[in-house]
């Protein structure tokens, strides 16, 4: 008998700590072997954005490309969660 997705996935999650991990884990592996492909339709492609950072710490300055304006590490002193100071559309922005 075959679990369903559903259930299996439920199954690891209750044994990860206390119970047959090695067991609920095949389970899962038997549902997903068992359960019809899922297609998905293509994903548009993310826009991409130039970030600019400042670290409060050091004062480094530096940038990146993401599809999203998220904190970042300091490469200079690895001061963590940084906040962008500006950000632009990467296609936008003249290199």
């Amino acid at each position: 008998m075959t679990l369903s997705l559903k259930q299996a996935a439920r199954n690891v999650i209750d044994n990860w700590e206390g119970g047959d991990l090695a067991a609920a884990v095949r389970d899962l592996d038997a549902a997903l072997l068992a359960s019809e492909p899922v297609s998905r339709e293509p994903e548009a492609e993310e826009p991409m954005l130039r970030i600019f950072y400042t670290c409060p710490d050091c004062g480094e300055e530096w940038e990146d490309t993401h599809t999203s304006a998220c904190d970042a590490e300091c490469p200079k002193c690895d001061a963590r969660n940084i906040s962008p100071v500006d950000w632009e559309d990467a296609d936008d922005a003249e290199v």
